[in-house]
């Protein structure tokens, strides 16, 4: 939007923007340094080493829950970091004003004239809005920030506005030998397993039974080559923090250990029976993320 955005002195108080987590990590191992240096120049002990916020640590500092616990209550009327539901402030003095640095809508980056306009089109300078009942600014809009986990090297290089593209799973129509298609029953219901154990039906009783696409529909293709293109540079072994862009060698898929996405193997099987529930009990997994 500017091109003297990261050197006139007018964006000194902006936030940085455009930045890769291996240059926000390396800042922090910076910051260390230099105020190692800084202390020994003055005799005193060294300070802890800087880092990036978990996403837990994160999420925790910018809901600022702290301001609802009366009494040990939570009362959970809290839906952005400061009290309340919505993005504009119920106060008497601002009524009616934005509380942060939000899009709006599709294109619609700083509003209209008035009550609804945030005051930036782009990035806001820091402290333009209250702080959170932590005393943090800027915890809702304005910039996205990087956390230390569930690291995706390609989140902020391919992505269309919010909506970032995972890929897809191809299907085709079940067509049985006498060239009918199959339709699914109530036995016959796929199930897909969330995180936290939850079944999701793949489809329903009525609807055609779909397969995955084979190598008829993949030969010569340039876009995919396989059916289940669910975790597109997003979870497979390129994403991974042992992988080297510059190796053309592929290794072997492992047991998951080195793996930024070794989540856990959750098993379920769904017949006229009932539902048999085999939770992943491994204490070895190093994420929460899946495909699903």
């Amino acid at each position: 939007m500017h091109n003297d955005y990261f050197w006139h002195d007018a964006y000194n108080d902006y936030p940085v923007v455009g930045i890769t987590w291996k240059q926000a990590k390396a800042f922090c191992e910076w910051r260390t340094m230099k105020k190692n240096a800084f202390q020994k120049t003055k005799n005193k002990d060294l300070v802890p080493e800087f880092r990036l916020p978990t996403e837990a640590e994160w999420e925790y500092a910018a809901l600022g829950l702290v301001g609802l616990r009366n009494y040990n209550v939570y009362r959970g009327r809290k839906k952005y970091p400061w009290e309340g539901q919505y993005t504009r402030s119920g106060d008497r003095k601002s009524q009616g004003d934005q509380l942060a640095n939000f899009k709006q809508g599709d294109g619609d980056y700083g509003g209209i004239a008035g009550w609804s306009d945030d005051g930036a089109d782009i990035t806001a300078e820091v402290k333009s809005y209250p702080p959170n009942d932590h005393g943090l600014y800027d915890m809702a809009g304005n910039v996205a920030e990087w956390v230390a986990d569930v690291y995706r090297p390609i989140v902020d290089d391919e992505f269309s506005d919010f909506n970032y593209f995972r890929g897809n799973v191809y299907t085709k129509d079940f067509i049985g030998k006498d060239g009918k298609v199959k339709i699914v029953t109530a036995d016959s219901i796929v199930y897909d397993t969330l995180s936290n154990g939850k079944l999701i039906a793949r489809n329903l009783p009525g609807e055609i039974y779909q397969v995955p696409i084979d190598e008829n529909e993949t030969y010569l293709r340039t876009n995919f080559s396989k059916s289940d293109q669910i975790n597109f540079r997003d979870g497979d072994k390129k994403s991974s923090r042992y992988y080297q862009s510059f190796s053309d060698e592929e290794e072997e898929e492992g047991n998951g250990s080195n793996t930024m996405y070794n989540s856990p193997k959750h098993f379920v099987k769904a017949d006229s029976t009932g539902i048999d529930r085999q939770y992943d009990k491994s204490s070895t997994r190093t994420s929460l993320i899946n495909d699903k």
